[in-house]
């Protein structure tokens, strides 16, 4: 039975990086990955992403820099563009502007640099061929954000975790994680492996992974989130080279546009 000091299940942008980090402490790592890499099935497949500094939420805020320097820092070390800096534009349409005003504040606080405070006359004259919105309560341009690469980020940081050490097994399910005394034995499809401790990075499996076996109720409820294309009717018009950001609607559900990198025209 081979050991790990840690394992980490699902090789998703989340797991990967996980096990990368921990493997950068020094640790004998494993990273378990229920499909054969690469797949379509997971929440990082596709070539694009949207990535931003701005956020109502205080501790994403505070979070962003230090994301933003780990991925310099992998495009330097791997020579592989892997943001596209396209600037993200987030509006709020709802005259409460709680969710605006806290994106304006911690930016204000975490990354001034980074803002641009907009109005509704400059928005429609910047982006006129582009958008159209006849009342917004709030805007800014987050002069940081972009598109991350998605599929080929995480191909990235799985390449490095191999070339570093790390032992990636996909195409291999986990049917059981058990607690033997302080140590986790997880049963695979490539045999039984004990490890000091598990990390559960497997999205819509969690619940089946953990429950009931080691947590009797867990309160995870996947969500379906519905993906748009529509066709431009002026050719490139949406592209990033046009000058077309990534844009949120800061709205409920908040509502997300990329421009047309994945599929262009």
């Amino acid at each position: 039975m081979k050991e790990f000091d840690h394992a980490v299940v699902g090789a998703g942008i989340v797991g990967s990086w996980t096990a990368l980090h921990l493997l950068k402490l020094g640790k004998n790592v494993l990273l378990l990955e229920q499909f054969r890499e690469p797949h379509t099935r997971g929440s990082s497949h596709g070539q694009s992403r949207l990535i931003r500094s701005a956020y109502e939420e205080e501790f994403f805020a505070r979070m962003m820099p230090f994301a933003f320097d780990m991925w310099r820092e992998l495009e330097q070390q791997t020579k592989k563009e892997l943001i596209v800096n396209t600037g993200v534009l987030c509006l709020e349409q709802s005259v409460e502007r709680e969710k605006y005003e806290n994106c304006v504040k911690f930016m204000k606080e975490i990354c001034p640099e980074n803002l641009e405070e907009m109005s509704s006359a400059e928005v429609q004259s910047k982006f006129s061929k582009t958008l159209s919105y006849k009342d917004l309560s709030g805007a800014l341009l987050d002069k940081s954000g972009g598109i991350v690469l998605a599929h080929k980020a995480l191909l990235t940081v799985q390449d490095l975790f191999r070339q570093q050490g790390g032992t990636l097994w996909d195409n291999c399910q986990v049917y059981q994680t058990v607690l033997e005394g302080d140590k986790v034995k997880i049963r695979t499809a490539k045999g039984d492996v004990i490890v000091r401790s598990v990390v559960v990075c497997a999205g819509s499996w969690t619940q089946k992974l953990l429950t009931p076996h080691l947590i009797s109720s867990l309160p995870l409820q996947p969500v379906a989130v519905n993906v748009f294309y529509w066709k431009e009717k002026v050719k490139g018009v949406y592209s990033a080279e046009s000058g077309f950001p990534g844009l949120l609607e800061l709205s409920n559900p908040p509502i997300y546009a990329l421009p047309s990198m994945e599929y262009p025209g």
